[in-house]
């Protein structure tokens, strides 16, 4: 029996003889086996089309859900000195440069050696026509904005808005709020950054990098907790992702594109986010310098690395004029107890000792930072191995950027490595410590895109070792898949726990306060300020006057030189408060003070001081990044005296 003719063209299969009676359907099959193929082709990139939009939505509810925790309750997170030292400086400059400020000394002779000078009388004339307000106000917002710079060694860029935002017409919640909102902004731009920069450096079709990437971010403590903060600490970590955004194109830039100006005044509007970035501007530089159109001439790309650094130096000498360059005040706090993250190699030392704090200063203390950085559960011996898996994760996943032969992942890497040069460089001379607090914090975008890499790459390359290359993109999603799930749910799991333990201490007591103010007609509010919230602390939730004094001594001095219970700002027939928190006082000094008040006829004779609620207040440098429960705590005593007017 002749076999029969199973041969096809690229046309299509070919029938050839007539088809023996028994052999049609095993011919058929065989003749219909192009069709199938097609048919697994298409089926292939339907699997993952369907791959990429289940990713894209997992992508999106994770911003959506963790988006909406970095604001909500955003008032109710706990302060700290530097926190509400923002919102403090705010409202100093606003009373400093405010309009009634203004007019008291251009309108009140002998008040100011400015009185009879040109430029008052100009400024009286256009007070005359109507104008001088709306001018005052854009300088007012001007000194608002630049305050926390000049006082705080802060960059001024996240200023902006927080100047706009808050205002001395804000409640103490409210001002919280609005004071902290720039930050959560930024933090979920941040957030919603990560995906695209990993997706970008990934150059795969189909990569769940992107995923696991952002569910480190969004569960990350340290990252939760700086979003909840007045200070630019959250706009830090977006600047740098930014920049790393910027040199996924700068790899791929053609002749026409490069430009000297923008890259200068680029690198100067990031810096300013955070002074930080100038750790990472070298490495860029040497990006540019390598990468920026690497078809053209060396020349061409080294008169071009030279424009953008003469543009950026320019742009931003004025503004290191007004900094602080002092490591000594910045270094302090995040030192370490004991001064373990501070890199100080001990004089005198032998070979063995010098090699073992090497390795547990910079290895140890490094471990510590990613397993801070990256950590979604409260601190343990847990958390610190893995921190240890993640360490080792993103030098995997270095390794894999660097031998992925592309500009982009090439260009990434020399960034990286020479970024970490550069910032050990600042360790080893004292500049900067290697603490795990939110000095470090920026790094949390690179450590996430690194250790994310490392896993996701070693799943599929386990997967192709196994025998499943066919299925490894649906493999290795399912298993990305279940590690953020994991920890998502062990972030879900301490969330109420950590966020208590984050919540501020002082609320309860707050609220007596606020319902004494409201019992009475007060507009006046004297507090003697002892805690570690800073002048803030006890501001009511209403609009008040309020009249701050570090020690008991100031405020007798005050009170014998302005008489404040004759203050304009009250009625005769009204009452207000005195505030004072104090850190364990003595009965004795209890007495002391009640009979310095009824001296001064401030409280009735029959009114004593009245204990309304104990409080713990926080004395460790610590107290920002480790849960307050595990802290020394101080006991602290919140007494209210109600005080009478003089009658007139």
């Amino acid at each position: 029996m002749p076999s029969p003719d199973t041969s096809y063209t690229s046309s299509g299969p070919s029938v050839g003889k007539a088809l023996p009676t028994g052999l049609g359907h095993a011919v058929l099959l065989d003749v219909a086996a192009p069709t199938s193929r097609g048919g697994t082709q298409l089926l292939k990139k339907f699997n993952q089309s369907a791959l990429r939009w289940l990713l894209l939505l997992m992508l999106m509810g994770i911003l959506g859900w963790y988006g909406w925790l970095r604001v909500w309750k955003l008032h109710t997170h706990a302060t700290t000195i530097d926190d509400i030292g923002v919102a403090n400086n705010y409202l100093l400059a606003e009373h400093t440069h405010s309009i009634d400020s203004l007019r008291t000394r251009l309108y009140t002779p002998g008040k100011s050696h400015h009185y009879d000078s040109h430029s008052f009388g100009a400024m009286r004339l256009l007070d005359r026509v109507g104008i001088l307000e709306p001018g005052h106000l854009m300088f007012n917002y001007l000194f608002k904005a630049v305050a926390n710079s000049r006082y705080g060694n802060y960059a001024p860029m996240q200023f902006l808005a927080g100047a706009w935002l808050v205002t001395s017409n804000e409640t103490y919640n409210e001002l919280k709020f609005w004071g902290r909102l720039p930050s959560a902004i930024a933090s979920i731009l941040l957030l919603a950054l990560v995906p695209l920069v990993a997706r970008r450096l990934s150059r795969n079709h189909f990569s769940t990098v992107p995923l696991l990437a952002m569910v480190l971010i969004a569960c990350s403590w340290q990252q939760y907790f700086i979003a909840r903060q007045m200070y630019p600490i959250a706009i830090g970590g977006l600047a740098l992702l930014i920049l790393i955004w910027r040199i996924t194109y700068v790899c791929t830039y053609r002749v026409q594109h490069p430009n000297a100006l923008v890259e200068g005044l680029l690198l100067t509007g990031l810096c300013l986010c955070n002074y930080q970035l100038f750790y990472f501007i070298p490495g860029y530089l040497v990006v540019l310098l390598f990468y920026a159109n690497n078809t053209a001439p060396t020349s061409w790309r080294i008169r071009h690395a030279l424009k953008s650094t003469i543009y950026f130096t320019l742009f931003i000498t004025p503004f290191l004029l007004t900094l602080d360059l002092s490591t000594e005040a910045g270094n302090h706090w995040n030192a370490g107890r004991w001064g373990e993250y501070h890199f100080s190699l001990p004089d005198g030392i032998g070979w063995v000792d010098g090699a073992k704090y090497m390795f547990r200063f910079w290895v140890l203390n490094t471990q510590q930072v990613v397993a801070a950085s990256l950590g979604f559960m409260p601190w343990s011996a847990l958390m610190q191995v893995l921190g240890l898996v993640w360490f080792g994760l993103a030098g995997l996943g270095l390794y894999y950027y660097a031998t992925t032969n592309h500009a982009i992942t090439h260009g990434f890497t020399l960034f990286v490595m020479l970024s970490l040069l550069t910032w050990i460089l600042m360790i080893a001379t004292g500049v900067t410590n290697l603490s795990p607090t939110r000095q470090t914090s920026i790094m949390a975008p690179v450590m996430a895109l690194l250790a994310a890499n490392g896993f996701c790459i070693s799943v599929r390359r386990l997967n192709i070792w196994l025998g499943f290359a066919h299925r490894q993109d649906a493999l290795t999603l399912a298993v990305v898949t279940l590690a953020s799930l994991g920890i998502i749910s062990s972030h879900t799991l301490y969330f109420r726990y950590m966020r208590y333990e984050w919540s501020d201490p002082y609320i309860g007591a707050r609220q007596v306060v606020n319902n004494l103010v409201r019992t009475y007609p007060t507009r006046l509010l004297i507090q003697c300020q002892w805690t570690l919230n800073g002048s803030l602390l006890w501001a009511p939730d209403r609009p008040i006057n309020v009249l701050t004094f570090n020690r008991i001594s100031d405020f007798k001095n005050q009170h014998q030189q302005h008489d404040i219970h004759k203050s304009p700002a009250m009625m005769p027939d009204e009452r207000y408060c005195f505030v004072l928190s104090a850190t364990k006082p003595s009965p004795a000094w209890r007495k002391s003070l009640t009979v310095w008040l009824r001296q001064q006829n401030l409280i009735a004779e029959d009114f004593s001081p009245i204990i309304l609620a104990q409080h713990q207040i926080m004395r460790n440098q610590y107290a920002e990044y480790v849960p307050i429960s595990s802290l020394n705590p101080v006991g602290s005593s919140v007494l209210l005296v109600q005080l009478k007017p003089t009658k007139p």
